[in-house]
């Protein structure tokens, strides 16, 4: 049961962002930006007796390693589509530089800073 409330909350959050988009592009991108896959996991985890330390390290690490990747994706997506590539290939290839650089924080993570 706890798994489908978990399912259907983050349905809601997905739908209402994308319906929020057609009406209101600024706001919807204000409610996008928000880190809801961080803050919904990190509910999910205290809900579940989680500790406040695991809260605490997978926040660090989001901060560290999740943001530069996801401005990699941020930059790169809006200037394909504004220089006329695709769609779905402006996505595609985002996606690629962004899992690229998500792969140099990963081994940057192993190689300089241990774990």
């Amino acid at each position: 049961m706890q798994v489908v409330l978990k399912v259907l909350i983050s349905v809601l959050v997905i739908v209402g962002a994308s319906e929020l988009s057609k009406r209101n592009t600024m706001l919807a991108a204000l409610f996008i930006s928000l880190p809801l896959v961080s803050i919904l996991t990190f509910t999910w985890i205290h809900l579940e007796g989680g500790s406040v330390e695991k809260i605490t390290s997978i926040s660090h690490d989001i901060l560290l390693f999740g943001t530069a990747p996801s401005f990699c994706f941020f930059l790169l997506l809006p200037y394909l589509l504004k220089h006329g590539v695709d769609f779905f290939i402006s996505l595609l290839a985002s996606c690629i530089v962004m899992s690229a650089a998500y792969w140099l924080m990963v081994f940057i993570k192993k190689s300089y800073l241990g774990s």
